[in-house]
């Protein structure tokens, strides 16, 4: 299996949220999570269903959209007990990451998959898929100040946002195709921070938008964000205005309220 940098942050991650869970209470395993009608224990059961449903496809067939998918995969956990879903995550999690990091070698990393609901994406990409779930999750939806679970939040690996906004980039004109059908005219998203990016939102007639890295991009509107806080508010963890956004444009605060990525 390659040993790359991005594969290096994918099992940091995986470990991160494995160690939280095997020190999870009863009460912690059954507390509503952040994400609406979940429990914690759902949210794991979740994350096991994404790496058990990877690795076995016909379980991506019990749905039409992701949201359809993740809800009929979870409700068929909840008569399971808290140590049968950590066993599952922890078998089936540890299966996935050794076959995501397989999916890395260059033979095999840029073959284009549909994924259900979300639109079509390089194999490759499944590892920076699994960072942005396990990131989101732990640190939003189970973990306090957000989450219902008082512990110690871990530092993300050197790289992880960098590895959930390449994700983002690719997942934004797909995931709001529906939502941009206005933009007529390029917005720039500056991110900043260590790990940050500048990129231009390209709307294209009769096509979806292209999201292109670009330091010097120049457009009507800008809107300039941490690229930590976008991570959150681009998923409507959190509604944008709770954070420190810069906006620069007649249509900035339209194109903001218009991202949404799942």
């Amino acid at each position: 299996m390659p040993n790359t940098p991005k594969m290096e942050i994918v099992r940091a991650e995986r470990d991160n949220l494995l160690a939280l869970c095997k020190q999870l209470s009863p009460e912690e395993w059954s507390a509503p999570s952040d994400c609406a009608g979940w429990t914690v224990q759902d949210v794991i059961a979740h994350l096991a269903s994404i790496a058990h449903g990877g690795l076995v496809p016909w379980q991506l067939a019990k749905g039409k959209t992701g949201d359809e998918i993740n809800e009929k995969m979870v409700a068929a956990r909840r008569g399971r007990s808290s140590a049968e879903i950590l066993r599952e995550f922890e078998l089936w999690t540890g299966r996935f990451v050794k076959a995501v990091g397989f999916l890395q070698l260059p033979v095999l990393r840029d073959i284009p998959v549909p994924l259900p609901g979300i639109g079509r994406y390089p194999i490759g990409m499944l590892a920076n898929s699994t960072v942005f779930d396990v990131y989101l999750h732990m640190r939003y939806d189970i973990l306090t100040p957000v989450g219902p679970v008082d512990r110690r939040v871990p530092e993300p690996p050197a790289g992880a946002v960098e590895t959930i906004l390449e994700w983002i980039r690719l997942g934004l004109p797909q995931m709001c195709r529906e939502k941009l059908l206005w933009l007529k005219d390029p917005v720039v998203l500056e991110l900043t921070g260590p790990e940050g990016a500048v990129w231009r939102v390209q709307p294209r007639p009769g096509r979806i938008a292209e999201v292109i890295r670009d330091d010097s991009a120049m457009a009507p509107a800008r809107i300039t964000t941490r690229a930590d806080d976008f991570i959150v508010w681009s998923t409507r963890r959190r509604d944008w205005r709770e954070f420190t956004v810069k906006l620069e444009g007649e249509i900035a605060e339209r194109f903001c309220d218009s991202v949404h990525i799942v």
